[in-house]
């Protein structure tokens, strides 16, 4: 999993629409009218991406008939959601990052390539 911490403003969905367009992957939003709004920057944008889901629907998307790769976009708005609380911290675990090498990528082991804890922190 890769970290994108930049302000606000600086990039961080734009990031994540040039992520998502070749592999075809979902981008998680706090809210519909933010899933209109990342839809249309994408296609701004010239990048053909799947229309972005609500947390509400990625939370209930076991019964897809794939594990699709999730991008999620202000993470700090959907927290709140989680958490009736309020936070007042968090951490992420800084994981050295392994590219799957091309024999690494079969039925068998796709789950484990699709779920693994690999973080890529990227501070600016």
């Amino acid at each position: 999993m890769e970290v994108i911490y930049l302000k606000r403003r600086e990039g961080k969905t734009t990031r994540l629409i040039e992520m998502a367009d070749p592999h075809d992957d979902y981008i998680v939003v706090p809210t519909k009218r933010e899933c209109g709004l990342v839809f249309r920057m994408a296609k701004e944008m010239g990048r053909n991406i799947r229309m972005p889901i609500t947390w509400h629907e990625a939370t209930r998307s076991h019964g897809m008939a794939f594990r699709p790769n999730f991008l999620i976009d202000n993470i700090d708005m959907i927290l709140p959601m989680l958490v009736p609380h309020r936070i007042k911290a968090i951490t992420l675990s800084d994981v050295p990052r392994r590219e799957p090498e091309e024999t690494d990528i079969s039925d068998d082991n796709m789950d484990n390539i699709l779920t693994s804890d690999i973080f890529k922190v990227e501070m600016k």
